[in-house]
C-alpha cells in the first residue's frame, strides 16, 4: 500500500485491522491456556500449573 502511495488513512485502517486480528488470536490462545492450566491444577493439585499461568500472564500482559 505504501509503494502504491495509498492514503495514510487507508494504510492506518489496514494496520488497525491486522492489530485487531492479532489481539483476537492472542485472546483465544490465552483463554485456551488458562483453561488448560486450571483444569490440570484441579486434576493434579500441582500448584506449578497455576504459577506457570500467572508468570505467563505477567510476562505477556500488554503485549500485542
Amino acid at each position: 500500500m505504501i509503494e502504491e502511495k495509498r492514503a495514510c488513512e487507508d494504510i492506518l485502517t489496514q494496520i488497525n485491522a491486522v492489530v485487531s486480528a492479532i489481539l483476537k488470536v492472542k485472546e483465544l490462545i490465552l483463554k485456551d491456556y488458562t483453561q488448560k492450566c486450571v483444569l490440570e491444577y484441579e486434576e493434579t493439585g500441582d500448584k506449578s500449573k497455576l504459577d506457570s499461568l500467572i508468570s505467563m500472564l505477567i510476562k505477556h500482559s500488554g503485549e500485542v
